[in-house]
Parts: C-alpha cells; structure tokens; sequence
C-alpha cells in the first residue's frame, strides 16, 4: 500500500480504493491509502473515501494511541475528499 500511495498514475486508485473497504487493514495502513488517494485527486475514489471516513468517525477508539490513529486517518480523509475535483 506504501509503494501504491506514491504512485503517479490513476490506475492503482482501484486498490487504494479496495484497501478501504476491509477493516482487517491496519488503520495506519488505510490512511496511506487515504493520503495515495487525496495526493492523485481521485473522483472515482469519493464513495471509498467517503465510506471509510464514516465507518471510522462511528468506531469507538479506546483513547491513547489508537485514539491519535483515529484521529490521523479522519483528517487524512478530510484533507483528501477536500482535495477532489467538485462533482
């Protein structure tokens, strides 16, 4: 996922995509995918973004750590819908 999100061409926004559908990703690994996908200004990625945005604004983190991953991972998904193209 790391190698994908800093990949210069439209044609891994697929599985960027897909890596934010399966809660069985790490999260930090999800907001790679997230900042792939906001750095290449995907508009075919919106729905995917904008579902991980809300499946992890609704998980409950238990403070400390994971709750600065939870944190990171909304802003990252902010900064990038923020940064596709209007519909």
């Amino acid at each position: 996922v790391e190698t994908l999100a800093k990949w210069n061409g439209q044609e891994v926004v697929p599985a960027l995509s897909e890596t934010l559908q399966s809660a069985r990703i790490p999260l930090h690994v999800q907001t790679l995918a997230v900042q792939g996908l906001g750095r290449l200004r995907a508009a075919t990625a919106r729905d995917a973004l904008t579902r991980f945005r809300a499946r992890i604004a609704q998980s409950p983190a238990s403070g400390g750590f994971e709750l600065e991953l939870q944190q990171e991972a909304l802003s990252a998904a902010d900064r990038a819908l923020a940064r596709l193209p209007a519909e």
